[in-house]
């Protein structure tokens, strides 16, 4: 009989297993924006600033910067840094996250037999429906629902062993 935290443990690596696709397209997202931050920078915050004056005779925006505005200006930009900073900040914590649990479920894949692991990769990476996975593993589907079945008991018991879950 199951108790209440292994229930809760195999419902984690079900959504885990469910999920898996999203959260590694997730992490490759991820690891754009930290390689490509869209960040505020402080030319452009000062141009920004600089050519916002009013403009003289001659149609042009003067750069009659006074010293008030520029005191303005560079509090400006070390907002936009501690706003970039935290920004990558928690893009990096995002990450870290959710590169930790597509590890952990990797990881622990690799202790369950090959059959297992391709029955749970077909079904739950893959996306594939249980006829193509007969079809191709020449299976019935009760036999493979219930080597899914196992595969996940037996993760749910090797993280339930390791304390690798924590109620998210």
């Amino acid at each position: 009989m199951m108790n209440t935290e292994n229930a809760e443990i195999k419902a984690y690596i079900t959504g885990l297993l469910e999920t898996y696709t999203e959260r590694t397209q997730k992490i490759a997202l991820l690891h754009y924006e930290l390689e490509h931050p869209g960040q505020i920078t402080e030319d452009e915050l000062l141009a920004a600033i600089t050519l916002s004056g009013p403009k003289d005779e001659s149609g042009i925006r003067g750069s009659g910067v006074s010293d008030k505005t520029m005191r303005i200006a560079m509090s400006y930009r070390e907002t936009a840094q501690r706003l970039n900073s935290a920004v990558i900040l928690e893009i990096r914590r995002d990450l870290q996250a959710l590169e930790w649990e597509i590890d952990r479920l990797n990881f622990y894949m690799e202790f369950l037999t090959k059959e297992e692991q391709g029955i749970l990769r077909l079904y739950y990476f893959e996306k594939r429906p249980w006829s193509r996975i007969e079809k191709e593993t020449g299976l019935s589907r009760r036999t493979l629902v219930r080597r899914r079945s196992d595969a996940i008991d037996r993760l749910t018991q090797m993280y339930a062993y390791t304390g690798a879950y924590r109620e998210k």
